[in-house]
């Protein structure tokens, strides 16, 4: 995404990323245990109120995946404009207003 590429933060992103990725592999902390149901299959479960954020410019996969909390029945979803997947990083002010405004309702 251009947001990305042209961000000003882009190499601390980059650093981030590879650094948690490092700390997957090295960390034997955790063993993964798959559920005997999907949790996808059971989104319709939650009973917390759940804020969903997503960047307008996000890929496709990730609004895909936004179509199965669909299911959760307490949920709000936000799009925030000109924002891809590290929305996080790219707007910052703009999910903390989101999650302040979440937490007060």
């Amino acid at each position: 995404n251009q947001e990305i590429i042209n961000h000003p933060e882009r190499k601390l992103m980059a650093d981030m990323l590879r650094h948690h990725f490092i700390r997957i592999m090295e960390w034997a902390t955790f063993e993964s245990i798959w559920p005997e149901v999907p949790a996808i299959d059971r989104l319709s479960d939650l009973t917390a109120d759940t804020l969903y954020i997503i960047g307008k410019m996000d890929h496709a996969e990730n609004y895909r995946l936004a179509e199965y909390f669909q299911q959760v029945p307490k949920i709000q979803f936000v799009e925030i404009e000109e924002a891809d997947h590290m929305v996080t990083l790219t707007h910052p002010k703009d999910v903390a207003a989101h999650i302040l405004r979440f937490m007060e309702e």
